[in-house]
Order: structure tokens, then sequence, then C-alpha cells
């Protein structure tokens, strides 16, 4: 070896690894991992704290509650005030619309693209959404828009031909 070589090798400290321990089950770690052992411990300790149904509804209700205080705590066209599971978020321009903010929207999606989403949005009650939506569809009949109320089906007057029936009689057992 050369004395250039020699002079430029690296020189190596002993490494002491420190030995890891899974956080769900106190397994040994090994290779890459740094918290868990394996997908199954990843996913026990999380999903307990942030993927259950339940943890889910309670994110969306309490982020739904916030965002209804937010916007007035009130139906902007009937003054709405009793269950806040009446109130919706209607998009005042449908082009720039990225997503619902529904439960499910409002618990998966982090809180400054809800807080982005809801200046987009009007506050009304279900009913008052509604109307913004469908809003030719009157309980008069004469002012409706069609398709907007079931048309009944006109009833056709079926001509006797007196042909048989398709299928053969088996009422005379012979």
């Amino acid at each position: 070896m050369t004395a250039f070589r020699r002079a430029h090798q690296c020189v190596r400290e002993p490494q002491y690894k420190v030995m890891k321990k899974c956080v769900r089950c106190s397994k040994r770690l090994s290779g890459r991992q740094s918290e868990y052992c394996s997908r199954k411990c990843k996913n026990d300790n999380n999903n307990k704290l942030f993927q259950s149904c339940a943890a889910q509804q309670r994110r969306g209700r309490s982020r739904k509650l916030a965002l209804i205080n937010l916007h007035g705590n009130r139906c902007e066209m009937c003054s709405y005030d009793r269950n806040f599971s009446a109130p919706e978020f209607h998009h005042t321009e449908p082009k720039t619309k990225e997503f619902q903010l529904d439960l499910r929207s409002l618990s998966n999606r982090r809180w400054a693209r809800i807080l982005e989403e809801a200046k987009k949005c009007i506050l009304v009650c279900s009913n008052c959404h509604k109307e913004i939506h469908n809003s030719g569809c009157t309980m008069a009949l004469e002012n409706s828009i069609p398709g907007c109320v079931a048309e009944r089906p006109k009833k056709r007057n079926k001509k006797k031909t007196g042909k048989t029936r398709p299928f053969p009689d088996t009422s005379n057992n012979r």
C-alpha cells in the first residue's frame, strides 16, 4: 500500500449500537426499523389512537363545530341554530370546489386545507341548502319545473287481442 493511501484512509472508531426496542411489544428492532418491529405493531398502536371509527367521528364532529363557530353559528338564510348536524357548507363558486366539507373529509384532511376550503363556503341549514340547489321545485304543481316533481305515467289502454297467455295453461292435468 502506498504512503498516500495510508495517509488518507479513514480512521474508524468503534461504533456502539444501542439496542432499540419496539414501542408496542418491546421486541428487538433490526435493520431500518426505528420504532416498530412490524406493520401489525404499528397499526395496532396508531389505529387505536387516530384511525378508529370512534376517533374519526370525534375528530370530524369537533372540527365541524369549530367551522360552524367560525361561520357565525347559524344559517345565513334563515338563522337556524338548534342542531349542529343540520348546518351544511355551501360552495358559492362550484368551480373552485376541491372537496366536500362533510364529516369524512373533516376527519381525514389537514386542518389548514379544511380552512382554505371553508373560506369558499357559506353556512346554511340542510333545508336552505336543498332550496338553493333545487330552487325551481315548488309545492304548486303548475309552477314546478318538469322533472322536479315526479310526473305520473299515463295509463295505456290495452286492447284485448284475444291472444292466449304466452305460457301453457297447467290447470288441466291430463
